[in-house]
C-alpha cells in the first residue's frame, strides 16, 4: 500500500444468511497484523447491494486494459511492447467458456485471440494477450480491445464489448546499449534484476547488489522487445 494509492476491496455474498422482509445486522472485524495497533487508522467504507436475477444470459465485458495504459496507476507495468493485459468479466447467468477477443492499437492490423476457461455470473479473469503489431515509431497512440461471441453465440448486450486506452509506445534505442542502475540503502537485502526478451529468453540477471552503489551493464542486444526487471 502506498499514500493515495486505491484500497482492496472485498466483496461477500450474504444470500443465504440473509430472508428478504426482515432486518439483518452486519458487523465486521479487524485482524492485526502483528503491527503496533496504534500505528495509523482503520477507516472502512461498506456498500450493500441488492439485485435479481442476470438481465442477459450470454454477455461478457471488457472491464480494464492493464497495458496498454498511460494512465499512472498502472505506471510500473508500462509502457509496453509485447503481450497487452486485459480484464474480461462474465456479466451474463450463463457459464462463460469462450470468448473471441479482438485487439490493436487504432490504425495498426488488429489481432483476434480465442479466450477458453470458466466464469460464472461476474466472475472476471485477467487475460495476457499474445503480441499484436505495435506502431514502429515512438510516440502517443490508441489502443482498443472487443470481445465477441460469448459461448460462440451472439452477445446480447454490445454497450459494454469495447475499451479503449490511451497509450505510448517506448523509446527505440541502439542495439549497443548500456544500462545505468543506482540502488538505494537496503538493495543488498532485497534486490536482484532480470533482463529478458518478451518471449521469456533471459538475456542476463544480477543479484547480490551493494547499497549506495552505480552500476554500468553494457549490452548488445538483436532488434526486438525487452523487459528490464528490477526485483524485491
Amino acid at each position: 500500500w502506498c499514500p493515495a494509492a486505491p484500497v482492496d476491496e472485498y466483496t461477500h455474498d450474504i444470500t443465504a444468511y440473509v430472508t428478504p422482509g426482515t432486518t439483518a445486522e452486519i458487523d465486521y472485524g479487524v485482524e492485526t497484523q502483528g503491527l503496533d495497533d496504534n500505528y495509523g487508522v482503520w477507516d472502512v467504507t461498506g456498500q450493500l447491494i441488492g439485485y435479481g436475477d442476470p438481465s442477459h444470459n450470454l454477455d461478457v465485458a471488457v472491464v480494464d486494459v492493464v497495458r496498454p495504459n498511460d494512465w499512472e496507476y498502472y505506471g510500473r507495468l508500462n509502457p509496453v511492447c509485447g503481450h497487452p493485459r486485459v480484464v474480461i468479466r462474465n456479466t451474463g447467468g450463463t457459464t462463460l467458456t469462450s470468448v473471441m477477443i479482438t485487439y490493436g492499437a487504432v490504425g495498426e492490423p488488429e489481432s483476434t485471440f480465442e479466450w477458453q476457461g470458466s466464469l460464472a455470473f461476474l466472475e472476471t479473469d485477467t487475460v495476457d494477450l499474445p503480441t499484436p503489431s505495435w506502431p514502429a515509431v515512438a510516440g502517443s497512440y490508441r489502443f482498443r480491445v472487443t470481445v465477441s461471441t460469448p459461448n460462440g453465440d451472439m452477445d446480447e448486450y454490445e454497450n459494454n464489448d469495447t475499451y479503449e486506452t490511451n497509450f505510448v509506445m517506448p523509446e527505440v534505442y541502439y542495439s549497443d546499449l548500456e544500462i545505468e542502475l543506482r540502488t538505494n540503502n537496503q538493495a543488498a537485502r532485497q534486490y536482484e534484476w532480470s533482463l529478458r526478451k518478451i518471449d521469456g529468453e533471459v538475456i542476463q540477471t544480477g543479484s547480490g547488489l551493494s547499497d549506495n552503489t552505480t552500476y554500468t551493464y553494457p549490452f548488445e542486444l538483436e532488434d526486438g522487445c525487452y523487459e528490464f526487471e528490477l526485483i524485491n
